[in-house]
């Protein structure tokens, strides 16, 4: 989704350097909404120590009533931004009283700015839309909500009481946080609560009302999990709001996720976990996003690869060979240093960002141990907990929870672009065991690679500790052995191996250069979104052919591509990833005529991970991976 790149712009703004938590300014807020009018009156007072004089910052053509320093009546000013001097540094409040008009949903072009109407209203902490003091971060808060009859608030932070009606809420942040952000909407609300304190809310719309007990469990059981594992939990309550555009986002206290996302029936075991991490990594802990964002490689190690770990180690190695088949798919160009990630979840920002950014976690934990890992984690969260953080303290904590010292490990996996390329140079029977030799590329990475002797008694394993360019090892087995395989479940952030690339749809989704081919190869591009379509059949990187079931047989020829495989016997459409004869990445889209094609195309970008998918007119009734090669150059049988 597209929902990080906005929070990013955001939260940019409040990027300078954290104050002391002393000097955090407290800022009380009461805010009237008004959907019908699209009208939001504030009245806030700012309580700052440690000032002499502020710059104070409105939302633009916002209309002041009134302004004043430590009860004093100050002159009333137009200006968005101005002045106010002659505080008490041991302590003085600012009270300014405003509202301001502000379009609705169906007025805005892009849906992430703030907006205020009978859709709903959305006003974010990085928006503008309340007192901000210029060069201050962080800031605790309280905030209390009035909405009309049937409409309910949630704001950041925890949440303190309701009124009888529902229409006055109450919220409050007792920590540093990075502002107040509100939405309201026409919500019914359910509660449950929980051990230690802990409350699950849902404010959820007439049309997923009933999701309200498939979203309260859940989300209880993640809170609750992640309150062992990391340390406490941040608020008291968390709460899963609808919002009336389709996104998943996490902010302190709550995620905000489209009431059609809602909807479909993996959310509660795939994005919600994740959101509901971010209320520790991202929400609390603060990204000092000048230094990079570590808190998405972190949020999707411990949140979705850990509970498909939980769920099935099968499925923890399929995820993480996506992974590497999504690295294996970025075009060279396009990527760039772990450091730099500062949002975003398409393309490029997605694999480094999110992907290369959890397996540096997981590659860490097999490092270290569960329990040192572990340990990492709590200190991290104790010592940074609501307060603006670096890369550097995530390392900090590491090594003192491990004894190690980690500062090659994290230079070469936040610095450097691409991955370590892993040849196995020899593989030997002894006659008590087996010898090795690994070799890797230039520039060499320092790595504990994992290596898998397979034996007539069973599987042993072994680590080859790699920090220039070759290593050998002899190690002993029960048995004989017949094959060793170099990291087999793809726990190393590297390249695939030639032999190890399965096709998948995502190599030409986001190939740098694309030939497109076949009577509806254009408007296949054009439904894809695809980028780089266009080249020449000589030039191109990558190649997509789309053409009804008929003509398909011409078309693949004329573009060299390998025979079909066949598909299943009632589908009307079907997809599939492959290689033409110059090895290049190839998709094939055909199906019994044009409708039936258009109904895949507009499926076939949440299957990019698949080699096969294939759509009976109505669903997809099958798709997956082609299967792994049994030989290739980091496996070899005797």
């Amino acid at each position: 989704m597209k929902t990080l790149r906005w929070m990013t712009r955001l939260l940019m703004l409040a990027a300078a350097p954290a104050l002391a938590l002393a000097e955090a300014p407290h800022l009380s807020l009461e805010v009237d909404l008004d959907p019908n009018d699209q009208a939001v009156t504030v009245a806030a007072e700012l309580h700052l120590v440690g000032r002499e004089a502020i710059q104070l910052h409105l939302p633009p053509r916002s209309t002041m009533t009134e302004l004043r320093r430590d009860g004093e009546a100050l002159p009333l000013t137009s200006s968005p931004a101005f002045p106010v001097g002659g505080l008490n540094p041991g302590g003085s409040t600012v009270t300014v009283r405003y509202h301001a008009h502000l379009p609705s949903l169906e007025e805005l072009d892009d849906t992430w700015r703030p907006f205020l109407g009978e859709s709903g209203v959305f006003l974010p902490a990085g928006g503008g839309w309340h007192p901000r003091v210029s060069g201050v971060t962080l800031l605790t808060h309280e905030v209390t909500i009035r909405t009309p009859d049937g409409w309910r608030a949630v704001a950041s932070g925890e949440w303190v009481d309701d009124s009888d009606d529902g229409t006055v809420a109450r919220y409050r942040h007792p920590r540093p946080g990075r502002g107040v952000t509100v939405v309201a909407g026409p919500w019914r609300v359910e509660t449950q609560s929980l051990e230690h304190g802990l409350t699950v809310r849902t404010y959820l719309t007439e049309g997923t009302a009933h999701l309200a007990e498939t979203y309260l469990e859940p989300t209880g059981d993640y809170l609750l999990d992640y309150h062992r594992r990391i340390g406490g939990a941040p608020f008291s309550s968390f709460a899963v709001v609808a919002a009336p555009i389709p996104v998943g986002v996490a902010f302190p206290g709550f995620t905000w996720i489209g009431e059609s996302v809602l909807a479909l029936p993996f959310i509660p075991y795939t994005s919600l976990p994740h959101e509901v991490l971010h209320n520790w990594w991202g929400a609390t802990v603060h990204v000092d996003y000048g230094d990079g964002n570590w808190s998405e490689g972190l949020t999707t190690w411990m949140a979705d690869h850990w509970h498909a770990e939980r769920r099935d180690p099968a499925e923890a190695r399929r995820v993480r060979g996506d992974w590497l088949r999504n690295h294996a798919a970025l075009p060279p160009q396009e990527d760039y240093p772990l450091r730099r990630f500062r949002g975003g979840r398409e393309g490029a920002h997605r694999v480094v960002g999110y992907q290369r950014g959890a397996m540096l976690f997981h590659m860490l934990r097999d490092r270290l141990g569960e329990e040192a890992f572990d340990e990492g984690i709590r200190r991290f969260w104790e010592a940074r907990a609501f307060r603006v953080t670096r890369w550097a303290h995530l390392q900090a904590a590491f090594e003192a929870a491990s004894g190690d010292a980690l500062a090659v490990y994290f230079d070469q996996w936040l610095h450097r672009t691409g991955a370590p390329r892993l040849r196995l140079e020899r593989a030997e029977r002894t006659e008590d065991g087996v010898v090795i030799r690994l070799f890797q590329a230039t520039p060499a990475y320092e790595l504990h690679v994992p290596v898998a002797v397979e034996t007539e008694h069973g599987t042993e394993r072994f680590t080859l500790f790699l920090a220039g360019t070759q290593a050998e090892a002899h190690w002993t087995v029960e048995g004989t052995p017949t094959a060793v395989a170099v990291d087999p479940d793809y726990d190393l952030y590297r390249a695939l191996d030639p032999g190890e690339r399965i096709p998948v749809i995502r190599e030409v989704l986001e190939a740098a250069s694309i030939h497109v081919a076949g009577p509806l190869g254009r408007e296949a591009a054009r439904q894809l979104r695809l980028e780089h379509p266009g080249a020449t059949l000589e030039r191109a990187g990558a190649v997509l052919v789309a053409a009804e079931r008929d003509e398909m047989e011409r078309v693949l020829r004329a573009v060299e591509a390998l025979p079909a495989p066949m598909p299943p016997p009632d589908a009307a459409a079907v997809a599939w990833a492959g290689r033409d004869a110059r090895d290049r990445p190839l998709v094939v889209i055909t199906g019994d005529d044009r409708e039936a094609v258009q109904g895949l195309l507009r499926r076939l970008s949440h299957h990019a991970r698949e080699s096969h998918v294939a759509w009976d007119g109505e669903r997809v009734i099958d798709s997956g991976l082609w299967p792994e090669p049994e030989h290739h150059g980091l496996r070899l049988a005797f």
